[in-house]
């Protein structure tokens, strides 16, 4: 996993492999965002947006939690079943 902070926009990316794969987006919380390979399905990493302004400490997401929290926001934006957590090659 790889963790990168934009000091500038208040964004803290967590990405869980390095695929180049056009990704959506699926918002899972206030301001946490989850990365999915549109082809592939698989959860590629989590934006977290204004990380500073949070108060206390956040959990960091692994990518089968980020999975659990996108499956869970299905019904708001329609059938993500394709969905699948990254798998080393």
């Amino acid at each position: 996993m790889k963790l990168s902070y934009d000091h500038e926009n208040d964004v803290l990316y967590l990405t869980f492999d390095s695929s180049k794969e056009p990704c959506r987006y699926i918002e899972i919380g206030q301001g946490d965002l989850v990365r999915i390979g549109r082809e592939s399905g698989e959860v590629h990493g989590v934006t977290i947006l204004s990380f500073k302004e949070r108060e206390g400490s956040i959990e960091i997401p692994t990518a089968q939690s980020a999975l659990e929290a996108t499956l869970n926001a299905a019904p708001a934006y329609g059938s993500l079943h394709a969905c699948r957590p990254v798998t080393k090659r």
